[in-house]
């Protein structure tokens, strides 16, 4: 079964601003393998005024976790924002699971920012997809999650 890390650049994102946020867990937020192994993005619940600050046109940020008490130590981690008006305004609530295992806490600092690039691994059939692919086809975007858009192929390799 075939598996390649897709890398999406985002060229429009060179000056994103982070912004400061509180980090939540939330136990009824799915956090299983598939998440674990880089082949879905974590979902995160944001408020809409919030997902608009991120000005990110893919519903992709990278949230950085600073670290309790490591000297401003941090975690990135992509997501996928959801729009949640019932979420606090310039709060995340990401899977508790998640939370506990990156820093044993339920509620940490953060930031939010629009990624200039992100990385997710596609297998089976969506993997098959970029099978004879060269640079400069197109590859429909919902294979990674993204809807309504295509990726174009700029690099690759046999590895």
């Amino acid at each position: 079964m075939p598996e390649f890390k897709v890398v999406v650049n985002d060229q429009e994102a060179k000056d994103a601003i982070p912004v400061p946020i509180i980090i939540e867990g939330k136990n009824e937020l799915p956090y299983a393998e598939e998440h674990k192994e880089g082949r879905k993005l974590i979902e995160a619940r944001v408020k809409f005024k919030t997902y608009e600050l991120v000005k990110s046109p893919y519903s992709i940020a990278t949230l950085r976790i600073l670290k309790p008490g490591e000297g401003g130590k941090k975690i990135n981690v992509t997501v996928r924002m959801i729009k949640d008006d019932n979420v606090p305004e310039l709060t995340v609530q990401i899977p508790s699971a998640f939370l506990e295992e990156k820093v044993g806490e339920q509620s940490v600092s953060g930031e939010l920012i629009r990624p200039k690039a992100f990385q997710i691994t596609v297998t089976g059939e969506k993997a098959t997809a970029f099978l004879e692919k060269k640079i400069g086809d197109e590859v429909d975007a919902s294979l990674i999650g993204i809807s309504g858009k295509k990726l174009l192929i700029t690099g690759g390799s046999d590895n």
